[in-house]
């Protein structure tokens, strides 16, 4: 399946970028720069989701762009968990 989230990027006091979702509980990450950050954010929650998906959970929904408060930076990042699934064979 293909998914598109909404994620909240921190800059973190070290240096770098903490990432969080909203919409998915427990699922965190960081990055040395927003490059890397979006690209472990995007292995994150697909790797979440593949979760949810395997062990029958209700996938949640996505919450709307305007519906995120933050101070933080907000932007969308893509799942596609059949792909995910093929690459890690």
């Amino acid at each position: 399946m293909k998914y598109v989230y909404p994620a909240v990027f921190e800059e973190a006091e070290e240096g770098g970028y903490n990432v969080s979702f909203p919409d998915v509980p427990g699922t965190f990450t960081c990055g040395d720069d927003m490059a890397d950050a979006i690209a472990m954010a995007e292995d994150a929650v697909t790797m979440m989701l593949a979760d949810y998906e395997d062990s029958g959970k209700p996938v949640p929904v996505p919450s709307k762009m305007g519906e995120i408060k933050s101070k933080g930076i907000v932007s969308l990042v893509q799942a596609d968990t059949d792909e995910w699934r093929k690459l890690r064979q």
